[in-house]
């Protein structure tokens, strides 16, 4: 009997309520802030799922400015990099909700930093963001990339098995 199972998702992080402080314009000295994070130990080759869940919302309803809620943008996993695309709940919901996910290949240490909120004018410079306080939540769902081997050795091929017997 062959039993299927469903991937059932392990929650590795939970990060409540942490805030990222108010940014000032650039011209004031203010930035995108990062989060940088200390490294989680994968178990095995998986799917890792970051969900930032953030308020208030940058991301506002009318679009007139380009504006970003909190992700996680760049993960390393066993010291290599990569780069993840959000994507996000509707532009003005509250709280922001966005996605991000990659397949790690292999278990080890995976380090990994949320980038806070921006705002940006016309002109593409930074003009600062209010406090937002956020939760981040990362799952994982192992995946199993070893092919099953099966050698069936009876009965012998090309032989008959009568009905509700073993097989080999």
């Amino acid at each position: 009997t062959v039993i299927s199972t469903v991937p059932v998702p392990v929650t590795l992080l939970t990060d409540a309520n942490h805030v990222i402080p108010a940014s000032p314009s650039q011209f004031n000295g203010g930035f995108q802030r990062v989060v940088d994070y200390t490294p989680i130990t994968l178990p095995r080759s998986g799917v890792v799922t970051f969900k930032v869940t953030s308020t208030p919302n940058v991301r506002q309803a009318v679009q007139n400015i380009p504006r970003a809620d909190p992700y996680v943008r760049k993960v390393w996993l066993n010291g290599v990099e990569r780069l993840l695309n959000p994507t996000c709940n509707d532009f003005g919901s509250n709280p922001s909700i966005c996605e991000t996910s990659f397949e790690a290949t292999a278990g080890g240490s995976l380090d990994f930093q949320v980038l806070g909120p921006g705002v940006w004018n016309t002109f593409g410079e930074f003009v600062g963001t209010p406090e937002v306080t956020y939760t981040l939540v990362v799952s994982f769902v192992s995946t199993d990339h070893t092919l099953p081997v099966v050698a069936v050795t009876s009965p012998a091929l090309g032989a008959n098995q009568a009905l509700n017997t073993a097989m080999t």
